[in-house]
């Protein structure tokens, strides 16, 4: 099933502010049980996303490809000492965001 783009704005605003959250940390260690719970349901969520877009050649492989890969290694470094910077990368990189959202705008 296609999600909807209610359900893409809901997700691109829990990244973002999951990003938000990241970048009042700067570099200090990620150690809120809540944070780090966030990071691997946001990162579990797009996967779901992202197989549903799939099925329905909604976006180009490479940009799935590429968005799942980068939130693939955010939830994986959820089970090591990660910085905060380090999440950032993942959550408020352009590139991630912006095939998402000009989707969920169609």
């Amino acid at each position: 099933m296609t999600p909807s783009s209610d359900q893409l704005e809901s997700f691109l605003e829990r990244l973002n502010a999951l990003g938000k959250e990241l970048s009042k940390l700067k570099s200090l260690e990620v150690r809120k049980a809540e944070t780090i719970a966030e990071i691997k349901a946001v990162s579990t969520d797009w996967l779901r996303i992202s197989e549903a877009l799939r099925a329905v050649d909604a976006l180009p492989l490479e940009n799935l490809n590429f968005v799942d890969s980068h939130l693939k290694e955010l939830f994986q470094s959820t089970n090591a000492r990660t910085r905060a910077s380090a999440y950032q990368k993942g959550t408020s990189n352009n590139r991630v965001l912006k095939p998402i959202a000009s989707f969920s705008g169609h």
